[in-house]
């Protein structure tokens, strides 16, 4: 066996080979891409298609999407940014298109692939398809129903409606959704039954809508007069960075993870997932700001009373038996003496890195909204927090994320010290030098899902108000701010639909 210096000393000779072995096992971009990121943390491209969005740029980043602009990889979170960019490039029969395509993938994601997930035990979560949370599945039939508006086809609005009642309903038996986005999504739902003439529907929408907030009054009829409903959305959805911890497993832990039987093993994990759950639950889910990107570093247990210094190890050695025979002469043979001995843990100690995503936002939707009329001002009602939504989502999830990060941790470490035996039984340090060349490959490969429908808005905003037939010009207040509408067409006894959105 080598001394621990001599084998640092040779490891640091051969840093350039360490290096090249990691760049070319795990590639250049997997490696290093992470780091391309903005300021407010998103992937750099992600960033540059919110940049091109705010700019009134929608038509150029639907011409190159998938192609000058990168698309995601994940089909279905490439269907979702496809419908969205279409929308506001003002292709909506691709948007409706698109959407209709993401829905049911997205059901059908319900059910999981039970390979891939083991796949992820061995690299990270993004091997593993992307599955839209409640806030972004609700979305999709709203953004459809928008599309179809702006189309005409009422009858196509009214059934992406319905699909969008359908979901809150199922989603209404589980953990409650944020009362403002469940009561936004019920009245849009609402005036859009209203628009196709579903009175019943309409109804029932807006009497839901009401119950869960009282600002969403439900409305009467107009008589001569008609009624705009405007939609207005705000700003970006928060969206998901990387938050990860680094542990250093002591030389104990990782004999007891490797090499324990069956009880050891699950107690060690069992310690090593409550020091890192710990660390997890002081972190926020959301954040503000400029994002600087860190890992935290978790001491070493101060109580190191469950953890054994020692390990009975059977310890093998040849033994040469010589007898002697009459004539003087001798003969000698060998054989194998195997005896359990109190043995010093000799183990490296290895870093386990444990990823996952973290909320931050780059804008909040003003509450300070008026909807500005021929004669009066109207207030809207309050906004629906889509970022409150997808944290939220995610709040449910972060346990089962964290427990599957550090059993990944174990698998990997599991895999890096078998691979280390088989190759210490020809050479020590060669085996020594491999076990830490795989702990540093896992480290870096292990990233964070930080996937997402990043191009939502932050918030959704309802206005209503009745007018005389004929063509008006709307405005809309936004704080400090005033937002022209484009003209819309009133009918006598009809109602009309606007979307508006304010990029930042």
């Amino acid at each position: 066996m080598i001394p621990r210096g001599a084998l640092l000393a040779r490891l640091a000779a051969g840093a350039p080979l360490i290096v090249a072995l990691l760049i070319s096992s795990t590639g250049c971009a997997r490696l290093f891409g992470s780091y391309d990121i903005a300021p407010n943390g998103l992937a750099s491209s992600e960033n540059r298609l919110r940049t091109m969005l705010a700019s009134n740029q929608a038509g150029v980043v639907f011409a190159g999407f998938g192609s000058s602009h990168r698309a995601p990889d994940d089909e279905v979170l490439r269907a979702l940014y496809h419908g969205v960019i279409a929308y506001y490039a003002g292709d909506y029969v691709e948007s409706a298109r698109m959407l209709d395509m993401a829905g049911p993938l997205a059901d059908d994601r319900i059910t999981k692939s039970i390979s891939r997930s083991a796949l992820s035990l061995v690299s990270n979560d993004l091997i593993l398809p992307y599955e839209p949370g409640r806030t972004e599945r609700l979305m999709i039939p709203y953004y459809a129903a928008l599309a179809r508006l702006r189309m005409g086809d009422l009858e196509g609005a009214a059934v992406e409606a319905r699909r969008l009642s359908l979901l809150l309903q199922f989603y209404g038996d589980g953990e409650p959704l944020d009362p403002a986005f469940e009561a936004t999504l019920r009245y849009v739902a609402g005036a859009i039954f209203e628009a196709h003439g579903d009175w019943s529907d309409s109804d029932v929408a807006y009497r839901n809508a009401h119950a869960l907030d009282s600002a969403f009054v439900v409305p009467a009829r107009t008589g001569d007069d008609g009624t705009v409903v405007v939609i207005l959305e705000q700003g970006f959805v928060a969206h998901r960075v990387e938050q990860g911890l680094a542990m250093m497993l002591l030389p104990e832990e990782v004999d007891l993870i490797a090499n324990g039987e069956g009880d050891e093993r699950a107690g060690a994990l069992g310690f090593v997932a409550a020091r890192t759950l710990e660390q997890a639950a002081r972190q926020p889910f959301f954040a503000d700001g400029t994002y600087r990107p860190a890992t935290l570093h978790v001491p070493a247990p101060d109580d190191r009373s469950h953890i054994p210094r020692r390990r009975p190890r059977v310890v093998c050695r040849t033994v040469t038996d010589t007898a002697h025979v009459a004539n003087g002469t001798s003969h000698s043979t060998t054989r194998e003496v195997c005896t359990e001995e109190d043995s010093k843990i000799d183990e490296l100690p290895y870093l386990l890195k444990v990823a996952w995503p973290v909320y931050r936002s780059d804008s909040r939707a003003s509450g300070d909204v008026r909807l500005i009329g021929p004669a009066d001002t109207i207030g809207f009602a309050p906004a629906a927090d889509l970022s409150r939504g997808v944290v939220a989502d995610f709040r449910a999830e972060r346990p089962l994320l964290i427990a599957r990060t550090v059993a990944r941790g174990a698998a990997k470490l599991a895999l890096t010290k078998s691979a280390e035996k088989k190759l210490e039984e020809k050479n020590e340090a060669a085996g020594k030098i491999i076990g830490l060349l795989g702990n540093i490959g896992n480290a870096l490969l292990e990233r964070a899902d930080t996937r997402s429908w990043h191009l939502l808005p932050a918030g959704v905003s309802v206005g209503r108000v009745n007018l005389p037939p004929g063509e008006h010009r709307l405005s809309i207040e936004v704080g400090a701010r005033t937002v022209e509408m484009e003209p819309v067409s009133v009918q006598a006894g009809g109602l009309s639909i606007v979307s508006a959105r304010v990029w930042h």
